[in-house]
């Protein structure tokens, strides 16, 4: 048992004998290396960008479309047959003005042939003088382009919500950040100064193995000149194994406690040294007025509050479908060449839309959104009454803490008194083996309580801080 003792005492104490590692540097590295606080400032860093989106919304849309088109045949546009009527009435016309001129002219003497070719003649020389009425509207293959830019004008307040939506979801974003940090500073604080407690217990429990071997010693003797029975000496070498148990099983927690601390602040070395003491800060519990406090800094109600903001944008939001949308636009056509002739190589105008009938689906919307904004309303209700009772209990288990410490002071010393006594009796031949184990026990009892009694009070400090919201001033309080 003693080898054993001896490897953990060798493991258990020098390995904190590292670097020095304060209060403040522990809570540092958390916020660096913390996994979940790493985590959520990447859920901020979207937040930041959703909130740039919503604000594009107000912006214009510009965007560029292009295909290459095949159809089955080209698209003509055939007006023969109005050329052909025109020619065939200006012909006629023509020849009989050329034939009645002739006939002025010769006084009558004209050849009927002639005249019967005056019509012919002019139709053919008109054919060849005016072009064909086709014309190609759309070739067989063509490509298209177009430029186009769209503008809402007015869409019912819905973009104006969203941009609050957006806005309430990365402050809330960001108060669950700093929520998170609290814990994580209150899982330091706790883990850090459990690491201190748990220390001092191991030095007490190596203190009581070492009271103990030394009652075995004096036992041993005791037995051997025949003061005392052999039943004496049993009993002392149970209580010191039951010290070696004690003090192995203290120093394996006291590991594990270590690697937990590391794994919490994100560090692959566990060989460090707990350079603060645990000091407690004066305190004030006026309910009213630490209540106050915590409705202004505590990050639960701002998120409380952002759901509230974004559940009312969502009312605005759904609203707006009840109303028209109206927008302008304006388009481009990047390939006039390809254009037909009806086409029109720009365009702008203003559209709007309006829903008329839904199937009672954006009623019913608008209705749920409401009870939402109730439902965060008794939300921020019962948090409120949920802060007073974490306030409440951290007052309570401070005030008991630090009762528990005044009565171990004299308790201690009681007991240290009551271990002297004894063991003088004891080496008189006129005590019990029973009576020594008992005031050595009594004693580690009394210090182990005090010690227990100074960290709870400092939890139940640290507890206040979280419930105000303000875990990072008690870290400023330990760095000055």
């Amino acid at each position: 048992m003693n080898r054993t003792v001896l490897f953990l005492a060798t493991i258990a104490i020098p390995l904190w004998a590292g670097e020095s590692l304060t209060f403040r540097d522990a809570v540092d590295r958390a916020g660096k290396n913390n996994l979940a606080i790493q985590s959520q400032q990447e859920r901020v860093a979207q937040k930041k960008y959703d909130e740039r989106t919503a604000k594009g919304n107000y912006l214009p849309t510009v965007s560029v479309s292009a295909q290459y088109t095949m159809i089955d045949r080209p698209i003509t546009l055939d007006l023969d047959p109005i050329r052909t009527a025109m020619l065939t009435l200006d012909s006629k016309t023509n020849a009989r003005i050329t034939a009645d001129s002739l006939i002025a002219v010769t006084g009558g003497q004209i050849n009927p042939a002639i005249l019967q070719q005056l019509e012919p003649q002019t139709y053919a020389a008109l054919d060849a003088m005016v072009p064909h009425f086709i014309d190609t509207v759309k070739e067989q293959h063509y490509p298209s382009a177009a430029l186009t830019v769209t503008q809402p004008i007015f869409v019912g307040g819905k973009i104006r919500a969203g941009l609050k939506a957006a806005s309430s979801d990365l402050r809330g974003t960001k108060a669950e950040t700093e929520k998170i940090t609290n814990e994580t500073i209150q899982q330091v604080y706790s883990q850090y100064f459990g690491i201190a407690l748990l220390e001092k217990t191991v030095r007490v429990r190596k203190d009581v193995v070492a009271g103990m071997n030394r009652h075995k010693s004096m036992a041993e003797k005791l037995v051997a000149t025949g003061l005392i029975s052999r039943n004496n000496l049993l009993r002392a070498k149970v209580a010191t194994a039951d010290a070696d148990r004690a003090f192995i099983e203290e120093s394996c927690r006291l590991l594990l406690a270590r690697a937990s601390f590391a794994n919490l602040i994100g560090s692959d070395n566990e060989s460090f040294e707990i350079a603060d003491s645990l000091v407690l800060p004066e305190l004030s519990f006026d309910l009213d007025s630490l209540a106050c406090i915590a409705d202004s800094s505590q990050p639960i109600f701002t998120m409380i509050e952002s759901k509230r903001s974004m559940a009312k944008a969502k009312v605005q939001a759904e609203r707006s479908s009840f109303m028209p949308k109206i927008g302008a636009f304006g388009k481009v056509e990047l390939f006039p060449d390809y254009l037909s002739s009806l086409d029109p190589k720009w365009a702008v105008g203003l559209n709007a839309t309006m829903d008329i009938f839904s199937g009672t689906k954006t009623l019913s919307k608008t209705i749920s959104a409401e009870h939402l904004v109730a439902e965060c309303d008794l939300a921020e209700k019962s948090a409120r009454q949920n802060i007073r009772l974490w306030i409440r209990k951290a007052q309570l288990d401070y005030q008991n803490a630090q009762a528990r410490n005044l009565r171990t002071v004299s308790e201690i010393a009681l007991g240290e008194e009551n271990l002297r006594q004894v063991e003088s009796r004891f080496a008189n031949g006129l005590g019990t083996s029973l009576d020594v184990i008992d005031a050595q026990l009594i004693l580690a009892k009394s210090r182990m309580d005090q010690l227990a009694s100074e960290y709870d009070a400092g939890k139940a400090v640290m507890d206040l801080y979280t419930a105000l919201g303000k875990s990072r001033e008690l870290t400023s309080y330990y760095s000055n």
